[in-house]
């Protein structure tokens, strides 16, 4: 063969991108923050014992973590509303709210005892 044949054999050829597809979008951080506002509601009904941990597969109730999860939703939640429609701010405010009457309530005494 001679030296100055640049002529590549298959395997040698760079490999083409046949990809299709359409390019994404980024995902919002506020679509992200909306569906962890999600997830910290979830988690905070099952730190309150009012919902089964997923992950233990039982009931655990711990209102420390779940002030936590109550406070880091609201936070979200007041970061959150003024990128939301109307329903959806709705929907959130309505949220928080019910996560703050149950925190209340399985905070009291008595449903400290009841949970025992």
């Amino acid at each position: 063969m001679d030296e100055s044949d640049t002529t590549q054999t298959p395997e040698e050829q760079p490999a083409e991108t046949s990809d299709t597809s359409p390019p994404h979008e980024p995902v919002s951080v506020f679509v992200f923050a909306y569906q962890m506002l999600h997830a910290f509601n979830d988690l905070a009904y099952q730190r309150m014992g009012l919902q089964t941990d997923l992950i233990a597969g039982k009931v655990v109730k711990n209102m420390e973590e779940a002030k936590a999860a109550v406070d880091i939703a609201s936070s979200m939640a007041d970061t959150l509303l003024p990128h939301l429609d109307g329903a959806d701010q709705r929907a959130v405010r309505n949220l928080i709210t019910n996560l703050r009457i149950n925190f209340a309530r399985q905070s009291q005494p008595s449903a400290q005892v009841e949970s025992d």
